[in-house]
């Protein structure tokens, strides 16, 4: 078993017994990592290696979305919709999470809101290629720090 799909089984039983939505902020940072290890594995050429890990990554993603009161957690889900459309597995997100992203214009914007996210540092530029080791995921701010590449 890997701790990704160990993390899965807490994440249930949790739910379970206190219901994901009172879930300390801290949890985001591992229900992330894991859904991040499971995306990745949903491209595997085994289609039950594929299968389970997309069925794994979804319990992540609700996890995630019954967390979003945090700002980590929406930012989350943001990144790993991202990621599933750079990794050509759109097919492993729920299908309210499969529309293409687009980030908002100052058109479709005129009013910016506090609690908006940061599209401009989430999506700084999307021809590069994500790199994930410029995302510090350990900030217990709620905030991420994107760090300039050298």
């Amino acid at each position: 078993m890997t701790s990704a799909h160990a993390l899965v089984r807490l994440i249930r039983q949790y739910d379970k017994e206190a219901k994901m939505e009172n879930a300390p902020f801290f949890a985001i940072h591992c229900v992330l990592t894991a859904a991040v290890s499971l995306l990745l594995n949903a491209t595997s050429t085994n289609s039950t290696i594929r299968s389970q890990s997309v069925h794994r990554f979804r319990v992540c993603v609700d996890a995630l979305e019954k967390m979003k009161r945090w700002t980590r957690a929406r930012r989350g889900l943001l990144l790993l919709r991202e990621l599933a459309n750079r990794w050509k597995v759109v097919s492993a997100l729920p299908m309210r999470h499969s529309v293409p992203l687009i980030a908002p214009t100052q058109e479709t914007t005129p009013q910016a809101d506090t609690n908006d996210l940061d599209w401009g540092m989430l999506f700084a530029n999307l021809e590069e290629p994500l790199n994930l080791d410029t995302i510090d995921l350990s900030t217990p701010t709620g905030e991420w720090v994107f760090h300039e590449s050298d």
